[in-house]
């Protein structure tokens, strides 16, 4: 969460200098994201390695958790260092409008990811199984190697002359200091969020099993459905941010809500799916008949939600892409922190609604945050930030 705020930061300010026309500064960003993902990422995996075994004894008692976890959780941390790379060239390639840079570089390491998977997990020829650990090291390889290729892709003549990509001088300390202004309230918003997500799961576990079961089949539906919701933000938070450094503040609000738009169009389809056949849906993930039960109309809400979750997600990329990061740290780490879970308990545990009850709860936190956020666009004053 920490690392992939540096993106926003990333993001915005070059779709900035690019509408500005300023391309050298583009690659200044680009260096001085480089730097702070080191600054960042070198101390957390530290901390993480070292801290790995006391923290897995805290939170599960299980000694074959434990000791299957260590060297899994050890192993990870060592690619932390090139995740926040990635972060950092998605950032730089999406501001310039040039997504198509990440979606290939991303299809390239996933396909990676899975075939090191098998060879490392199960072993081939020569190559031993190493297990659970395997799927850790396939992993990290994978983010070495989307490290490697946004390196090379960086270096080639069409951003290398334009941008000035690498060039001395490399740092700028005051374009790291605005890419940690505008990232690190976004690194704030993402952890309250995840934790209230997981404050969540802790009702929802208090109530059965069954419900924790089909609950978990729901969030893992939820979270691929609106996936397509990020995609468009990013789109959203580029046009934004190059249309405020052209100086064309007018047509920010035709981007944002053109874009709302077009992913309601997409996210809908999923929608339909899930509110007409839950049952089917539910099926998929397990044959257990009570979980698929207690997860109909839990699924049921979720196509409704993810509709007002997409507006919410897109237009607080549009706050990204302006540079405006504090507004949503704000109401939205309020809102998921007391609404969400309180909502939550409520109807989920107070009302007897059990997990239908938790998830209405969660329906109304998304439509109170992504009200908050429309309201805000309206307002229209976050396009007068100058980053």
């Amino acid at each position: 969460v920490t690392l992939g705020s540096i993106g926003v930061g990333t993001q915005a300010l070059v779709a900035r200098r690019y509408g500005e026309g300023q391309f050298e500064a583009c690659g200044k960003v680009l260096n001085n994201a480089l730097l702070l993902s080191l600054l960042v990422s070198i101390p957390l995996t530290v901390a993480v390695y070292v801290c790995a075994e006391p923290l897995f004894h805290l939170i599960n008692s299980d000694p074959e958790v434990i000791a299957l976890g260590i060297p899994y959780i050890r192993v990870r941390v060592l690619g932390m260092l090139f995740f926040a790379l990635l972060i950092s060239y998605r950032g730089f390639f999406n501001g310039l409008g040039k997504t198509h840079v990440f979606m290939t570089v991303g299809i390239v390491i996933n396909v990676w990811n899975a075939l090191a998977d098998y060879v490392l997990i199960f072993g081939l020829g020569p190559i031993p199984a190493y297990g659970v650990v395997g799927a850790s090291m396939a992993t990290t390889s994978a983010h070495i190697l989307g490290g490697a290729l946004f390196m090379v892709w960086s270096c080639k003549a069409a951003y290398r002359k334009p941008f000035h990509c690498y060039q001395r001088p490399l740092i700028k300390k005051e374009i790291t200091k605005q890419i940690f202004r505008i990232s690190w309230p976004t690194a704030i918003e993402n952890s309250s969020v995840l934790g209230s997500y997981l404050f969540f799961e802790i009702i929802i576990g208090s109530m059965s099993t069954v419900a924790l079961a089909a609950s978990h089949i729901c969030v893992q539906l939820y979270s691929f459905a609106f996936m397509p919701s990020f995609g468009f933000g990013y789109a959203a938070a580029t046009l934004v941010g190059q249309s405020l450094g052209r100086k064309k503040p007018e047509d920010v609000q035709r981007y944002a809500w053109g874009t709302v738009k077009m992913a309601l169009g997409t996210i809908s389809i999923f929608s339909v799916v899930f509110l007409t056949f839950p049952e089917l849906v539910l099926s998929i993930f397990t044959r257990d008949q009570p979980i698929i039960d207690a997860g109909i109309w839990a699924l049921r809400i979720i196509s409704v939600s993810m509709l007002l979750d997409s507006i919410g997600i897109i237009l607080t990329h549009v706050l990204y892409g302006a540079g405006s990061t504090r507004w949503p740290m704000m109401v939205h780490s309020s809102f998921a922190v007391v609404l969400f879970i309180s909502f939550a308990w409520v109807f989920g545990v107070l009302a007897g609604g059990g997990l239908t009850g938790a998830w209405i709860g969660h329906l109304l936190y998304i439509c109170c945050y992504s009200s908050a956020v429309a309201f805000q666009i309206r307002k229209g004053k976050w396009k007068e930030i100058i980053v």
